[in-house]
Parts: structure tokens; C-alpha cells; sequence
């Protein structure tokens, strides 16, 4: 990302999610290892962001890069106005997140927006959100959050077992194997993502099972957590067609949705929904609600996938109707469109180029 680019990470863990910062590949520099605290007024967290305040002090950049508006950024922030440094204001969040937050975050993101020179973000929504926080569109870039599912060779991670050889190993459990009742495709529908009630995975099953009365299919749940024995439960109580691999790392994780036809991205609220990029990326279709980022933006309801209300119901008619062709065909060439001209050079170029001014 440039050789006078350093990233400050705050935390080197995040609860509910497994990386591994040995695969960071630029300069970069943790201020705390506790793993929490990360919005709130604790301990730790004043203690990272009294840190970042003096490794600012001591290091002296000529632009700021902050990410969001915690405590740690906020104190960025405040280096940034005393010392009179170029600031950019970078976030993933859009109108209806930003809904969701509590009166004070409100009034702070509101006042950070004000004084900052220029501003990053990963989507429309996003830039509408920011336009309508009164910012000049003109200081408003997309840079868009590049899928790391098929960059595995781009970005030289060592090579290991996918998913389904250490299936045949017996190093995954799953739940029950079937046949696949087409060919070419291991799965119908595919699940990805956290097991938590955000999530919905007890909404993927009931379409699962309504589905299921209308046609032969098979599903799989990519992901665990603190509802793995409920979905576990109702799987064998219900005896539906759905595999449990387990948790998938990335480099992992084209090998199911390549195996799958439709990716389902139930969601309370999402700032933006990895999962469904990543599918689309492999030219997988995606029904999701309209609760995610990507909803009506690489996500385009009609065209690679279908934007629906949380009703099961509606759900099973629209994927049933899509998994016969030519629509899920046509779906599919769309999904994989949406990243023309999109890669992880050229995201990285153009955030280089907007954060030098």
C-alpha cells in the first residue's frame, strides 16, 4: 500500500472473528491486545488511544486516515486538529446504521464529519449517507473493499487444504451427506457467516424447509457460534437437507461458493456483508434483506440476486423461480459483472492517490 503507509490497529483481535495478523502485508503497528472495548469508555480503550495520541506525537504524519469514531479514533481526530494535520475520514457506515446508533454517537459522527478535509467510504449508500450529512460530494471517494475470495495468488498465502479434502479426511463434521439432485453444483443454497441471531440462521432454515417441500435441494451452513446446538437441533428435528462444515477460513471459502448456486444473506443489520460480495464475486447470486450496505449497490435486486423483506414465504417463491434457468444463468454472468474494473490494485491506487493532496 506504499512504503510511507502505516496502519495502526488498535486491537490484534476482534470477538467473533478468527484472522491472523501474521498475514498483514505492510508496515503496522498494534497499540493494545485485549480483544475488547472497542466502542466503549473503558479502561483499555483509553489506554490505546492515550498510546496512539503519543505514537502521533512522536511520529508526526502528514495525513491522517481515521476509521470511524471510536475512542481511540476520536483521540486521532484531536491529534489531527491541534497539529493541524490533513485528515480523512474513512467508513463503511450508511443511513441505516447510522440509524441504529444512540443519540450521543450521533452527535459525534456529526461533529467529526465537519472537520475532516476529505472522505472515504466503501459504497453508495455510504456517499449518499455522507451527502446528506451535508458534505460536498466532490470530497466523497468510493474505494471499494476488493473480495478477498480469489485473491488467494495475489496475495501469496501459503497453500492448504480446502475445505472439502479435509471433509473426505473427516477433519470437518457435517451433519448429513447427500446426493446433489443436479449436476455440476454441490449445494442449492449456501449459508456464510457468523452463528448469532443478527444473522438469522434460523430464518435460512425455515426457507430451507418451505423450499424443500417445493423441490429437491440441499443446503449448507458455512460458520459457527453461539447457536451452534439450536441450529444443530433443528436440523435433525426437522431432518433438512443442510451440511455443517463448520467455520471456513477465506482461502477456504470459494471452494463453497463455487459449489453453490445461491447465497442467502439473511441479516438484522450489516454496515455492508462480505459474505454476499464474495459470492457475488464468484458469480453466485445473492438474496439478502435490505438491511446490508450492498443492498442496491453491487447487490442490484432483479439483476444479480433479489432484495427481499425478511419473509420467508416471499423467499422460497423468488428462489424457487431463480433456480431454474435460464435466470439463474443470467443472474449469475450479472454477479460476476459488478466487479469489472474492480481489484485490489486498484482500490489500493486509488486510496493512495485520494489520501495525497
Amino acid at each position: 500500500m506504499g512504503e510511507k503507509f502505516e496502519i495502526l490497529y488498535t486491537d490484534d483481535a476482534i470477538p467473533g472473528h478468527d484472522w491472523a495478523p501474521g498475514n498483514l502485508n505492510q508496515r503496522f503497528t498494534f497499540l493494545g491486545n485485549t480483544g475488547a472495548g472497542l466502542v466503549n469508555f473503558e479502561r483499555g480503550n483509553l489506554r490505546r488511544a492515550i498510546r496512539l495520541f503519543r505514537f502521533l506525537v512522536k511520529n508526526s504524519p502528514e495525513t491522517l486516515v481515521i476509521y470511524g469514531a471510536t475512542v481511540p479514533m476520536l483521540a486521532a481526530f484531536l491529534y489531527g486538529i491541534l497539529w493541524r494535520k490533513k485528515r480523512v475520514y474513512m467508513t463503511d457506515s450508511w443511513a441505516f446504521s447510522y440509524s441504529k446508533l444512540s443519540l450521543s454517537r450521533k452527535f459525534i459522527r456529526r461533529f467529526v464529519f465537519r472537520y475532516n478535509h476529505r472522505y472515504i467510504v466503501i459504497g453508495e449508500n455510504g456517499k449518499q449517507h455522507l451527502i446528506e450529512q451535508k458534505i460536498a460530494p466532490e470530497k466523497i471517494e468510493i474505494v471499494r473493499i476488493p473480495p478477498v475470495v480469489g485473491l488467494e495468488k495475489e496475495m501469496q498465502l501459503p497453500e492448504q487444504k480446502t475445505a472439502f479434502e479435509k471433509a473426505e479426511t473427516g477433519q470437518v463434521p457435517t451433519i448429513e451427506k447427500l446426493e446433489s439432485p443436479q449436476p455440476g453444483k454441490k449445494y442449492d443454497l449456501i449459508f456464510a457467516g457468523r452463528f448469532v441471531p443478527r444473522k438469522m440462521p434460523l430464518f435460512f432454515l425455515e426457507v430451507v424447509e418451505k423450499l424443500a417441500a417445493l423441490r429437491n435441494i440441499r443446503a449448507v451452513m458455512v460458520g459457527s457460534g453461539a447457536m451452534n446446538e439450536e441450529i444443530v437441533r433443528v436440523i435433525a428435528g426437522k431432518k433438512l437437507p443442510v451440511d455443517l462444515p463448520g467455520y471456513a477460513k477465506y482461502e477456504e471459502m470459494s471452494d463453497f461458493y463455487r459449489a453453490s448456486k445461491i447465497l442467502l444473506f439473511p441479516t438484522e443489520d450489516d454496515v455492508w456483508g462480505m459474505a454476499a460480495q464474495e459470492a457475488l464475486s464468484c458469480g453466485i447470486p445473492v438474496v439478502a434483506t435490505p438491511f446490508c450496505g450492498i443492498a442496491g449497490d453491487l447487490l442490484r435486486d432483479g439483476v444479480n440476486g433479489f432484495v427481499l423483506p425478511p419473509d420467508s414465504d416471499v423467499w422460497a417463491e423468488k428462489i424457487n423461480l431463480l433456480l431454474n434457468e435460464p435466470y439463474l444463468s443470467e443472474f449469475s454472468a450479472n454477479a460476476k459483472a459488478v466487479f469489472e474494473g474492480i481489484s485490489l490494485r486498484s482500490e489500493c491506487d486509488k486510496f493512495l492517490k485520494f489520501v495525497d493532496f
